[in-house]
């Protein structure tokens, strides 16, 4: 579904020097999600908790397909975009199962070879945002439990190793480190 989205809105009316209201519209539901969870947790209502991990790790390409190259690459990070979010509102609403579970075990776990530099940016961002909520982030914003609960995340074995494999992975082709990487992730943090 997500990718369906991202790619008709860019068939439609996709212009890369304006904001496109569908991504943004499709980029602030994935966030929603995890408070849709939760939401339906407090009421009792029962869900399929496979389907809610699977939207973590569905499109494993991380490739839209569209016609022109330059298009593609934006839509594929406006689809890494939505994972992100997708990710932060899982954790910020305890989550945080579904996270280790499905993103790390099951997507970044299954990778042996990275050759995608949307798919670093995406892991990348998600790595950093975890560890500025478990370790930087005040506790203004963040429950001290959630932090702590993000700290056992990261400091879980099984999580430590595959992240561990993921930049031994990212390590052996540098082609995938984009020199505006550090940019984009940092851009991205900045709305947490």
């Amino acid at each position: 579904m997500i990718v369906s989205v991202i790619r008709l809105a860019y068939y439609i009316n996709f212009n890369d020097q304006e904001k496109n209201q569908e991504i943004d519209s499709l980029i602030d539901l994935m966030r929603s999600l995890g408070y849709l969870l939760d939401r339906q947790d407090k009421k009792g209502i029962i869900y399929n908790s496979k389907y809610w991990k699977e939207l973590i790790v569905q499109y494993q390409s991380n490739s839209i397909y569209l016609p022109c190259k330059e298009l593609r690459r934006s839509a594929d990070k406006n689809f890494a975009d939505c994972i992100i979010e997708l990710i932060f509102g899982y954790i910020t609403n305890g989550y945080i199962d579904y996270v280790k579970e499905s993103l790390f075990i099951n997507k970044i776990g299954n990778t042996d070879f990275v050759n995608d530099d949307i798919y670093v940016y995406e892991i990348m961002t998600i790595h950093c945002m975890l560890y500025w909520i478990a370790y930087r982030e005040s506790e203004d914003y963040i429950d001290n439990n959630l932090k702590n609960k993000v700290k056992e995340l990261l400091n879980d074995k099984e999580v430590i190793k595959v992240i561990n494999k993921f930049y031994r992975a990212v390590s052996k082709n540098y082609d995938v480190m984009d020199k505006n990487l550090r940019i984009e992730i940092s851009e991205t943090l900045r709305k947490y």
